[in-house]
């Protein structure tokens, strides 16, 4: 009888599976199916044309250790992430405690501008910026040449062309981190600011020992999700100088290395190996945000 209790359970709640078994249908079609797919094409040796030929192991990972592009777009991505989080981080802070001021008239129509580059389509102001930074017909550099300054190689240059995808990109994303910054704010009891007045605490004592300590668990998370969405960049660095990463490949990241290997060269096993390559990073770096939410949970 104990062995039939599960089948009995089933039956009787038969209508609730009915109801909830989409869910897991769609889910195992387009997300298990897909994942363990690529994971077993990321160790063989797979042709779009013939299907799978052998099984190789780890030798597409190898492969990709072994390519030096690879390593340029490992570089690039680090190079992201210094530029473009720590700027984030800082802008949007500074921004979600202007905002919570409550004297500042119009706050909201203020949040929906900062807002509104991280709901517009990343593919439409890359091919504004594209524009707007060119040497020739740019406005950049057509205000910098009526400053009598000389004109910024910001598409042409290596040494520019990281700095040009962060500012892309730091504009873009702010408004997002500033409005999850500003909840954080939000959510800080305004007694202990009382308290902490009452003592003889100026405002910047206040803001590194109350508003800090209390918004670290906010400033993970945004460092985090902005750390991943670096490990994904691809539309910015792309529209502006191809798949390529442009001069050099100084803007190679390592989505655009995926790309380029799945979809120009159509080596389908290496794209799919580095798909989990990134994947592991993206997991390496996420690993304080998930320790620290465990630890505050405790």
């Amino acid at each position: 009888m104990k062995g039939n209790f599960p089948i009995k359970q089933i039956l009787k709640n038969r209508n609730a599976y009915i109801f909830i078994s989409p869910f897991f249908i769609l889910y195992g079609l387009f997300g298990l199916y897909p994942t363990f797919f690529a994971l077993f094409m990321s160790l063989s040796r797979y042709s779009p044309s013939k299907g799978f030929q052998r099984f190789v192991g780890f030798g597409n990972y190898i492969n990709i250790i072994k390519d030096p592009l690879f390593w340029t777009s490992f570089k690039n991505t680090l190079w992201f992430i210094v530029l473009n989080v720590p700027v984030q981080i800082f802008f949007a802070l500074c921004l979600a405690a202007l905002f919570n001021v409550p004297k500042i008239r119009g706050r909201k129509i203020f949040q929906l501008a900062f807002l509104l580059p991280y709901v517009t389509s990343s593919v439409a102001y890359s091919i504004v910026f594209k524009v707007l930074f060119d040497s020739r017909i740019g406005l950049f550099n057509g205000v910098l040449n009526k400053l009598g300054l000389p004109s910024i190689p910001w598409i042409t240059d290596p040494n520019w062309t990281k700095i040009t995808v962060s500012i892309i990109v730091i504009w873009a994303w702010v408004g997002y981190d500033m409005l999850i910054m500003l909840g954080g704010l939000q959510n800080i009891d305004p007694e202990l600011y009382e308290a902490a007045r009452i003592d003889g605490a100026s405002g910047i004592q206040s803001y590194f020992h109350i508003t800090i300590p209390l918004m670290r668990p906010v400033i993970y998370f945004v460092t985090t999700t902005s750390t991943i969405g670096t490990f994904n960049m691809f539309n910015e660095p792309f529209i502006l100088f191809g798949y390529t990463g442009g001069v050099s490949n100084a803007a190679l990241t390592m989505n655009m290395y995926l790309y380029s290997q799945s979809f120009q060269s159509f080596q389908l096993s290496i794209g799919a190996a580095m798909s989990f390559i990134i994947f592991l990073f993206i997991m390496i770096f996420s690993m304080p945000q998930v320790s620290s939410t465990f630890k505050s949970n405790l």
